[in-house]
């Protein structure tokens, strides 16, 4: 199954709502599944804080381009970078495996290589203030470590070092292509 760009959703959604609905239905619809705040679970406010950082200033249009990520603040996403790296996981087998914090950090710097087109594209989706595309649900695990799933978008797993949330693994669930 092809997924759609956010566009053509977006499209494809206004569409369909203006055919079998009443002229309003879309603004009711489009309203019930906005993020216009978000409510935090306590103790989850530091992972929650890695998804803002990462956010782009004003939310995006149109389908995802890498080269529009915003410039964030490195020294700030690397205290989120266990020195060991993040084991990255992708459905598709485009990315995969651990990656070392400095390699992380060189391809953000970069803005480009792997590490940043998943960094971009994370970003570019939770910028879109839609259930469907950034809801965040958080999971506490036994062995203390938190999950967080970004709607059906991306799984991040984060340990704690002190108070600061550590990500471990990024998993990318989606299945993409024909």
């Amino acid at each position: 199954m092809r997924r759609l760009s956010t566009g053509r959703f977006l499209t494809v959604f206004a569409v369909a709502a203006a055919a079998f609905g009443p002229a309003r239905a879309l603004p009711v619809a489009a309203a019930e599944y906005r993020i216009d705040r978000r409510t935090i679970p306590r103790g989850f406010e530091g992972e929650a804080a890695f998804f803002e950082r990462v956010k782009w200033p004003k939310e995006p249009t149109g389908t995802f381009q890498e080269t529009q990520a915003p410039a964030w603040d490195l020294k700030a996403l690397a205290r989120y970078m266990p020195p060991e790296g993040i084991e990255f996981a992708d459905v598709n087998h485009r990315f995969e495996g651990r990656v070392a914090r400095e390699a992380i950090l060189r391809s953000l710097k970069a803005r480009r290589g792997a590490a940043f087109t998943a960094f971009a594209h994370l970003s570019h989706i939770y910028s879109i203030p839609y259930t469907q595309y950034s809801n965040l649900q958080f999971t506490k695990r036994v062995d203390g470590q938190t999950v967080v799933q970004m709607a059906d978008w991306y799984t991040l797993t984060f340990r704690r070092a002190g108070s600061q949330p550590i990500i471990v693994r990024w998993e990318y669930p989606q299945v993409e292509g024909d």
